[in-house]
């Protein structure tokens, strides 16, 4: 075996032949000489990146329920829209789920904010027929935003999962991520897709991997950089972090095993919540609406950084409606004062069981100085909370149905009925 090394090493100069690649490449110029960023569409994020991704191993790493999944969608929605193929490797959450994220958001965007369609109103039979039957104009709005998101995956995105049947039971692994991407895109005479990972931590070892996850990981993630380099396209991972780095903001190690990300990985970004500190109420934050989020550049490895632009960058993030905006770019129809929320879910929440309790707080009993409701005894000396006339849930309902206008929150009254 170092008999045929030392062979190799005497008849093959790879070192010299960088250096002349090297010199074709930079020294004249010509259009190939130029590396160009593939954007993602959100601006501020953009500007910071030098103009989007580079060809390489982009890695973001972020907590459970901030919105990771919905990103990296809106993304690879935006990379399709400018004409690029995009593949996504989804092994956590079934396709289907995607194409509800992407329709969503289409219907918010498209509308500038004014009839955004909650997810669930696609998903589930009742709401889908409820909005049907009160509202619909969005119900057609929404139909045609479905045929308008499956014309845009048909032609541009690929989503695969951990269910395509020539995997069998092993899992998406490195070596057959390349094989799909050179037998789908490559030898069919494409363009490598921009490929999107969700997540690192889901992707099987090779057979030969160590035991120990770690070492496993760096082996990954180090084939990752390889593949990203050989195809040249940018290839952006997903990763979690353990949950001891929940309340703070991502760095480097708060990877999940993070073995050599930090070596490997061309960019490395942090999505957190903004204003992250020791006494930090996430749950709080995941009451605001639009949520504060951040997307914080940990690692830069080359590349000009414009000192004018922070590596911090503010997003609102929409779950209703699975979508991301700088803080300026908020479509103009969203009510940002949202009765739902503010005024209607209180009163509509409020239904009596019998015993004096309601079923979203089933151990508190009614006060009874409260307006608009006083209390009566019951078969059993139970207290019963009697409503008036115009304070029912039925009246309430009706009420808004009848003030509502075609923003945001009549999305959500469909979901009460």
């Amino acid at each position: 075996m170092r008999d045929y090394m030392i062979a190799g090493f005497e008849n093959f100069d790879y070192e010299a032949d960088c250096i002349e690649k090297f010199r074709d490449r930079y020294a004249e110029e010509n259009e190939e000489a130029y590396e160009k960023s593939t954007p993602t569409g959100i601006k501020a994020l953009d500007a910071a990146m030098c103009g989007g991704f580079p060809d390489g191993l982009i890695i973001m790493a972020a907590g459970s329920n901030r919105g990771k999944s919905t990103l990296i969608t809106q993304i690879a929605g935006n990379i399709a829209a400018m004409g690029r193929d995009v593949l996504i490797f989804s092994l956590e959450m079934e396709p289907q789920h995607l194409f509800l994220k992407e329709t969503s958001r289409r219907s918010f965007v498209d509308s500038n904010g004014e009839m955004g369609i909650n997810p669930d109103n696609y998903r589930l039979k009742e709401l889908r027929e409820g909005m049907a039957k009160n509202f619909p104009e969005m119900n057609d709005y929404a139909r045609d935003c479905v045929n308008r998101t499956c014309d845009l995956v048909g032609k541009r995105i690929r989503i695969v999962n951990n269910s395509h049947p020539l995997l069998g039971y092993e899992g998406w692994k490195v070596s057959t991520m390349a094989a799909y991407i050179q037998a789908c895109y490559i030898n069919k005479g494409k363009k490598a897709p921009v490929v999107f990972i969700d997540y690192l931590q889901r992707i099987t070892s090779e057979r030969n991997a160590p035991d120990n996850p770690i070492e496993a990981l760096k082996i990954i993630t180090t084939s990752l950089k390889r593949l990203a380099s050989d195809f040249h396209t940018p290839f952006f991972v997903l990763s979690s972090i353990g949950r001891a780095a929940y309340k703070d903001k991502v760095n480097i190690g708060a990877a999940k095993g993070s073995g050599d990300i930090e070596f490997d990985a061309y960019n490395i970004l942090g999505l957190n919540f903004a204003g992250m500190s020791e006494d930090f109420d996430e749950e709080e934050a995941k009451r605001q609406n639009p949520m504060k989020m951040e997307i914080n550049i940990i690692k830069r490895r080359i590349g000009r950084r414009d000192r004018s632009v922070s590596d911090t960058i503010p997003l609102d993030f929409f779950p209703d409606y699975s979508y991301f905006c700088s803080p300026d770019e908020v479509p103009e129809g969203f009510n940002l004062h949202d009765p739902y929320v503010e005024e209607i879910k209180p009163k509509t929440t409020i239904i009596t069981t019998g015993a004096g309790r309601t079923s979203c707080q089933p151990n508190r009993k009614p006060k009874s100085d409260k307006k608009g409701t006083k209390e009566k005894k019951g078969k059993n000396n139970c207290k019963q909370r009697e409503f008036a006339p115009d304070q029912t849930p039925e009246a309430i309902l009706a009420s808004m149905i009848e003030k509502a206008q075609p923003v945001g929150p009549i999305t959500r009254l469909v979901l009460l009925q």
